[in-house]
This record gives C-alpha cells, sequence and structure tokens, in this order.
C-alpha cells in the first residue's frame, strides 16, 4: 500500500485526523475534500523548527484531539520530529506520509498506475521535479550501493552461504526495495 493510498483511505473513514505540511492552500483543499480532517497547520519551511515552534504544533495538534495525526513535511525531518515529539502529542496514531496531500488535494499528479505496480514511483517524481529530487535519489543511491556492498562483503567474510546471485535475484524481484531509501536496513532482514 502506498503511503498516499493509506492516507486516501485513512480520510475516507470517520477518524478524526490532523494534517501536519504542505502548504496553507492544499491544506485547505483536503479540509473541503475531506470532512474528517479536524485540524491543520502548515509549518514554515526550515531545516528545523524552533522549540516555540514545536510547542505550538503540538498544542494544536493536542487541542484538536485528533485520532490520527498526518505528517507531511519531507522524508527524514517527519521522521526525526515524530520520533523526538512523540511521547507529547496524545495522538494515538502517527503517520509520516511524504507528499500525499500534495497528491490528493491534486497540486501534483499521482504516478500512472502501472508505474506504482512496478515500485516506480520514484521515477515519477524524478521527472516531475528533477531540480529537487534527482540529486536527493542519486546520493541515496549511492548511500544504499555502500551499504549493501559493505553487507555483502561482511557475510562473504564470515562465510555465510549467500551469492552475489541471490542478491541480484533479490532486488529483480522486489525493485521497490531497491529504490526504497529510507527502509534499506529492512531489507537484509531477508537475505
Amino acid at each position: 500500500v502506498s503511503g498516499t493510498d493509506l492516507v486516501e483511505k485513512v480520510l475516507q473513514k470517520n477518524y478524526r485526523v490532523f494534517l501536519l505540511g504542505s502548504s496553507p492552500e492544499v491544506l485547505q483543499k483536503m479540509q473541503k475534500k475531506y470532512k474528517n480532517i479536524c485540524g491543520t497547520y502548515s509549518p514554515p519551511y526550515t531545516k528545523k523548527w524552533s522549540s516555540q515552534e514545536n510547542k505550538k504544533i503540538i498544542n494544536l495538534i493536542n487541542k484538536a484531539k485528533a485520532t490520527i495525526l498526518l505528517v507531511g513535511v519531507g522524508p527524514l525531518k517527519q521522521e526525526r520530529w515524530i520520533i523526538d515529539y512523540k511521547s507529547k502529542i496524545k495522538t494515538p496514531i502517527i503517520i509520516a506520509v511524504g507528499s500525499a496531500f500534495d497528491i490528493l488535494s491534486g497540486k501534483t499528479p499521482q504516478a500512472p498506475a502501472f508505474l506504482q505496480q512496478l515500485g516506480l514511483e520514484w521515477l515519477w517524481r524524478v521527472l516531475l521535479e528533477p531540480k529537487r529530487l534527482l540529486k536527493r535519489y542519486a546520493r541515496d543511491a549511492i548511500g544504499f550501493m555502500r551499504i549493501a556492498f559493505a553487507r555483502v562483503l561482511w557475510l562473504r567474510l564470515y562465510s555465510q552461504n549467500i551469492s552475489i546471485k541471490s542478491i541480484l535475484f533479490f532486488f529483480c524481484c522486489f525493485p521497490q526495495y531497491f529504490f526504497c531509501f529510507n527502509f534499506h536496513f529492512n531489507i537484509f532482514s531477508f537475505l
């Protein structure tokens, strides 16, 4: 299930949902489209929010008494923020959703179904925003390959019964894991 599909399913149910992220215009469109949104906030576009800003965000979320908090402020930043502040948020379910708000509001087109099925939504995103995403994805791919190579080397040195062919087979069968950089450590649990 893609993040966008998950968000859409959540917003179609009768949960009280708070949206954190994206632009005020996108959040306004989302509130018009989905009636169970109990609060939204578009934080400033900075690498890291001040402690005052974080307190403001947490107060808004807690006052809304949401069942689910959807955080869409970009990869790594959203995950780090959730980890740092989840203990102060009274919402029982918190989900990092990336660019789902932009896609569901119609600001950004969703990848065609065939690309989604092939696990190539990342390619669609690069084609839409090459200046912003190409550098990030290239950096992540290089980092991933370094980790994969180190893991294969480690397995070879410690005589684990694994071959290069089995790793290539894995990536051919499950290409979405190759390109899902945020979860690169999970791949090695399959090997």
